[in-house]
């Protein structure tokens, strides 16, 4: 959200000013509708865990979303399933919203990434089994809706599934979503 104020000022002369302030809020009109932010989203990776010359079998993550598009308060349907098919038990698996936050102003640009919710798998995941997460309903926080056509700010959000891996490089599926203004 852009958040203005404005000042109305009356000048009288010989006597007091009438001073009066608003604020107001600028919303990007984003349609979650659209047929392209209505698509499921599916997305697989795996990795392999190495230690100087012996390697495991690998980890395996696949994950899907039913749409790209959300308003604040509707539910991302997620289905996630992770073989752990290596030699290592593995910590848990996660699922995250991250609001990316990009400033810019004469040439220079600030950038803030911040987690707005998260969710984590209950145990971990021994060495070759698995977990799986079928249907399972996230509902989206109050959030601000995603901004893309303002040349000094941005945010967009991205909905990222991992499997964390101890004393290692987490393994993601990491899936672009637009947060709307109008909803279904």
């Amino acid at each position: 959200n852009i958040r203005y104020m404005i000042t109305s000022n009356i000048d009288k002369p010989w006597k007091f000013d009438h001073v009066t302030k608003r604020a107001f809020t600028l919303l990007e009109s984003i349609d979650v509708n659209e047929p392209s932010l209505q698509r499921p989203f599916p997305l697989q990776n795996e990795k392999f865990l190495c230690c100087c010359c012996c390697r495991s079998g690998p980890l395996k993550l696949t994950a899907s979303i039913d749409r790209c598009g959300y308003c604040p308060g509707e539910g991302i349907l997620l289905n996630a399933e992770c073989e752990n098919l290596t030699n290592r038990t593995m910590n848990c698996v996660r699922a995250r919203l991250n609001r990316l936050i990009i400033w810019r102003a004469r040439g220079h640009s600030e950038r803030r990434t911040r987690t707005d919710f998260e969710i984590k798998s209950p145990g971990q995941i021994e060495e070759g089994g698995s977990f799986n997460w079928s249907n399972q309903l996230i509902c989206l926080p109050s959030i601000p809706p995603s901004i893309t056509s303002c040349g000094i700010i941005s945010v967009t959000y991205e909905f990222q599934i991992s499997v964390v891996v101890p004393h290692g490089i987490n393994l993601h599926c990491s899936f672009p979503i637009v947060i709307g203004t109008i909803p279904l």
